[in-house]
C-alpha cells in the first residue's frame, strides 16, 4: 500500500519516480480523487488511497469526501498514534474494530533525536502487526528514523508518505540478508575465503564480493550440484568457500551435500537466503524443506538467524568450524540495527527472556514473533521463557532437558515443515510431548509472507491463540498434537 493524503497535491503521472506527495504548504487547496488515482497509477501503485480521520494541515476535510465518493474502493483512513500514549495497543485493537480503517500513522518527522527502541515505537509496531495493520510514517525531513524502526520490526507491514523533499531511496532490501557485508571485512583478512554461488549474485547479495574480490568469486551457472563439488575440491586445498544459494535450490545438490562435504567432513559454508517463506516468489520458491534434509546429513552443523547481525555473527563462527555449516535465514527486511548479539557456541541456544509458566522455543525468524507473543501471554499472566535456539544440528540437549525439567509446557516454533523439522528434533531430544508449530508437508502457496505467516498461524496473533487454545484443550498436560492452523 501506499499511503497518499487527500489534502497533498501529487506530483503528475509523467514523474513517477517521484509519486509521494508535494509539500503541505498549501498551494494547492483542492485535490480530486481522480488525481490522486493518476498519481497512483504513475507508479503501479494498487490499493487504497489513506487519509487522516480528520482534516490536518488547517485544511477542510470536504475533499476526502469527494475521493471516497468519487474512487470509494481506494479510499481508507489512516489513524494517528501517540507513542506516549500508554494505552496505544487498546487503541489501535479498537480500531480494528472500526471500519474504514487501513493502516495507523506514526509521526517521525522533526525529530532527528527520535531513539527508534523507545518502548512506546516498539508497542505501536508490534500491535500494528498483531492488528494486521500497515504503519504509515509521516518523516517530514526524518527519513533515516523511519528507516530504522523498520528495520527493528521486519514483520510489521509499512508504507511512507510526504518524502517530496528527499531523494528517492531504496526500501529495505529482502536480499539485505545475504548481502552479507561481513563477508566482505573477513575475505579482506583471510585470503582463502571464496565465494561460489550458481547464477545467483545479484540475488544473493554476492555481487558486492564479486566486484571487490573478482579472483576469488565463483558462479557456476544454474547448477547447484556443481558448486557444492566445486567447493568441496577448494575445502580439499585449504580453501574456505561460501556458497550463497536459495534454500529451494539447494535441493538439486542433494547427493553432493552427502557424499563431497557430510562424507569428507570439509569445511563449506552453505549461505541459505529465501529459507522459510519466500512470499510473491512463488509456490516452486517456498524454502520449508532444508531443515529436514540438512538435519540428515551427518557433520552437518545447521544453523538458523534472528537478525541480520546474528547471521554475521554465524557467518564469522561458521568459517571457524572445521566441518560443513549451513546458516539459513529469510526472505524479509533483516534488523541490521547495534544489537548485542552474545557469542556463537556450537550447540548453544540463547534464552532472551526467563519466564515460569511455558517455554518458547523459537528458530530464526520466528524469534520475533514469538518474543510478541509473549508479550501478549503476559497480558494473561503467562510468563513465558523465550529461547532462540539458533541451532537445528546440533541441538542444545543441555539446555532443552533443563526446560523439560522446569516447565510443564514446551513450545518449538519453526518456518519449515513439521515432519522431521525441527520441532521434531527437540522431541526427540527431550522424549516428552511438545507443541510444534510451523507449516503442515505441503507445497505453500504463493503470497506474501506476511499473509502467509498470518495463515499459517506463524505471526505473533497465530502464535499466542495456538498456545491459548492448547493450554484450553489440556490444561493438565501438553499433547503431542501438531497445530499448525
Amino acid at each position: 500500500m501506499m499511503i497518499i493524503d487527500c489534502q497533498v497535491h501529487p506530483y503528475a503521472a509523467n514523474t513517477p519516480q517521484r509519486p509521494w506527495a508535494g509539500s503541505p504548504g498549501g498551494h494547492r487547496p483542492h485535490v480530486t480523487g481522480d488525481e490522486m488515482v493518476v498519481a497512483m497509477d504513475a507508479v503501479g501503485v494498487d490499493g487504497a488511497i489513506a487519509v487522516s480521520s480528520k482534516g490536518i494541515y488547517g485544511y477542510d476535510a470536504s475533499y476526502q469526501s469527494e475521493v471516497q465518493k468519487a474512487h470509494p474502493d481506494r479510499f481508507g483512513i489512516v489513524r494517528p498514534v501517540d507513542p506516549d500514549n500508554p494505552a496505544v495497543g487498546e487503541t489501535i485493537a479498537e480500531w480494528k474494530r472500526t471500519p474504514g480503517t487501513v493502516a495507523v500513522r506514526l509521526m517521525v518527522g522533526g525529530q532527528p533525536d527520535l531513539d527508534p527502541a523507545t518502548p512506546g515505537i516498539d508497542a505501536i509496531m508490534r500491535e500494528a502487526a498483531r492488528q494486521g495493520f500497515p504503519v504509515n510514517f509521516q518523516c517530514g525531513g526524518n527519513l533515516d528514523v523511519a528507516m530504522k524502526i523498520i528495520d527493528r520490526h521486519p514483520n510489521t507491514r509499512f508504507a511512507l508518505d510526504h518524502l517530496a523533499s528527499h531523494q528517492p531511496r531504496k526500501m529495505p532490501d529482502p536480499a539485505a540478508w545475504a548481502a552479507l557485508p561481513k563477508i566482505l571485512e573477513l575475505a579482506r583478512e583471510n585470503k582463502n575465503i571464496m565465494a561460489v554461488t550458481a547464477a545467483m549474485p545479484e540475488g544473493t547479495g554476492l555481487d558486492k564480493f564479486r566486484d571487490k574480490y573478482p579472483d576469488r568469486f565463483f558462479d557456476v551457472g544454474i547448477a547447484e550440484a556443481h558448486a557444492v563439488c566445486f567447493s568441496a575440491g577448494l575445502a580439499k586445498k585449504g580453501k574456505r568457500p561460501v556458497i550463497a544459494v536459495y534454500s529451494t535450490f539447494l535441493q538439486r545438490a542433494y547427493d553432493q551435500l552427502v557424499e563431497s562435504a557430510g562424507l569428507q567432513n570439509l569445511p563449506i559454508v552453505l549461505c541459505l537466503d529465501r529459507a522459510g517463506i519466500s512470499g510473491e516468489d512463488g509456490v516452486t520458491h517456498q524454502g520449508l524443506f532444508d531443515i529436514v534434509y540438512l538435519r540428515a546429513i551427518p557433520n552437518m552443523v545447521v544453523m538458523a538467524a534472528s537478525s541480520g547481525w546474528e547471521l554475521e555473527a554465524m557467518l564469522e563462527f561458521a568459517l571457524r568450524l572445521d566441518k560443513p555449516c549451513a546458516i539459513r535465514y529469510p526472505k524479509s527486511a533483516p534488523s541490521l540495527q547495534p544489537v548485542a548479539v552474545n557469542q556463537i557456541e556450537l550447540a548453544k541456544a540463547e534464552v532472551l527472556r526467563e519466564g515460569k509458566d511455558i517455554a518458547i522455543i523459537a528458530l530464526g525468524a520466528m524469534v520475533e514473533p514469538a518474543l510478541e507473543a509473549a508479550d501478549m501471554l503476559k497480558n494473561d499472566g503467562l510468563e513465558a521463557c523465550v529461547v532462540n535456539a539458533r541451532f537445528v544440528k546440533p541441538l542444545d540437549k543441555e539446555l532443552l532437558l533443563s526446560l523439560a525439567d522446569k516447565f510443564k509446557y514446551l513450545v518449538t516454533i519453526e518456518d519449515g515443515i513439521l515432519d522431521a523439522g525441527f520441532g521434531s528434533a527437540v522431541l526427540e531430544a527431550v522424549n516428552r510431548p511438545v507443541l510444534r508449530l510451523g507449516f503442515p508437508c505441503e507445497f505453500i502457496e504463493h503470497g506474501r509472507r506476511i499473509q502467509l505467516l498470518e495463515k499459517y498461524g506463524l505471526d505473533a496473533s497465530g502464535i499466542y491463540n495456538s498456545i491459548k487454545k492448547q493450554l484450553a484443550v489440556d490444561g493438565s498436560q501438553m499433547t503431542e498434537r501438531n497445530i499448525s492452523l
